[in-house]
């Protein structure tokens, strides 16, 4: 019984394929077993990097807010349990992207609980009960919140949709912790304020405040700030036109794949691969060690995969004609 969603041509082909009519034999030429496309260190690098990030977000979180970034900070932990939770059950993908849209996740909730607790302090300032100001921050902020996450919400469903890979899996965990942040800043750390408060232990709110009765003229400043503003985006954009073919990755323009076999018997420290190859001014590169299984000695190999570099304008400028 073949399942799936093929058409009955595809299915019938498939059935021949499978039952062989003609009794070819089938012999494996060739086996390799591949290694991380990434690397290790790569991958070390961008846990230890999400990690830090989560550790110093969490420790300005709580110096800064006090108990409200402690309730904050548990309602991050929570966070990324939720969401790992939710990938293993929809077997989702765990590709480095994707730690990256953890690492995005979690700034997004952070965000969201500041909005919250500077709420929280404009209505406490105002003269307003606990509770009340509890009540008031969570109405007000509500909508800013919500409006940031559903955009989010929408470029994130679209990569899943029209996203393939590394940016489809991207796609899955930013959509999961779009809506899990939502739900810990939310609700999970407004019923722990109101048990808070329902037991008694909560009578004030606590926070340090750097900027204090700010009498800024914003709006006199917006016509200098938006001239400014575009005249950044003009030059980044210009600068990119400007790198030209240098801008695409080996995804976008193809590249060189060089193969090198090398003695299995000595271990090889990528590293020290990876600042060789920088140091010949080869960027962008992808080095991934291979094994042949198909042989009896299971010799090792180093497959580095670069993207095409065009030659600087000054190089191609003054490059000579070569003749055989």
């Amino acid at each position: 019984m073949i399942k799936g969603t093929y058409t009955w041509e595809e299915a019938f082909e498939l059935a021949n394929v499978l039952l062989n009519p003609l009794e070819a034999p089938v012999a494996i030429e060739e086996e390799r077993a591949v290694a991380a496309s990434l690397g290790e260190d790569s991958i070390r690098s961008g846990v230890k990097a999400t990690v830090i990030g989560v550790i110093a977000v969490s420790g300005f979180m709580l110096v800064y807010y006090l108990l409200a970034g402690l309730v904050a900070n548990v309602a991050l932990m929570l966070n990324v349990l939720i969401l790992m939770g939710v990938m293993c059950s929809f077997d989702s993908t765990l590709t480095l992207p994707g730690i990256a849209g953890i690492a995005l996740t979690i700034g997004m909730a952070v965000d969201a609980n500041v909005l919250i607790f500077e709420r929280i302090r404009e209505e406490l300032a105002a003269g307003k009960s606990m509770r009340g100001a509890l009540a008031a921050g969570y109405d007000k902020a509500f909508g800013t919140i919500f409006d940031s996450n559903l955009t989010t919400l929408i470029s994130s469903v679209i990569l899943i949709f029209m996203g393939t890979g590394p940016v489809k899996g991207f796609g899955v965990t930013l959509t999961i912790g779009v809506c899990v942040s939502m739900f810990t800043a939310l609700v999970v750390t407004r019923l722990i304020f109101d048990f808070l408060i329902d037991r008694g232990w909560l009578k004030s709110l606590r926070m340090f405040s750097l900027i204090r009765h700010t009498k800024i003229d914003f709006i006199r400043w917006a016509k200098p700030a938006f001239a400014v503003s575009w005249s950044l985006i003009l030059i980044g954009f210009g600068y990119g036109l400007y790198r030209g073919h240098d801008v695409l990755g080996v995804d976008f323009v193809g590249g060189d794949k060089l193969t090198l076999r090398y003695d299995a018997s000595k271990d090889l420290d990528m590293q020290k691969v990876r600042r060789a190859i920088e140091a010949v001014d080869i960027k962008d590169f992808l080095a991934q060690p291979q094994r042949d299984l198909s042989m009896s000695t299971g010799a090792e190999s180093l497959e580095v995969t670069s993207p095409t570099r065009r030659a600087p304008r000054w190089s191609r400028r003054s490059r000579m004609p070569c003749r055989r």
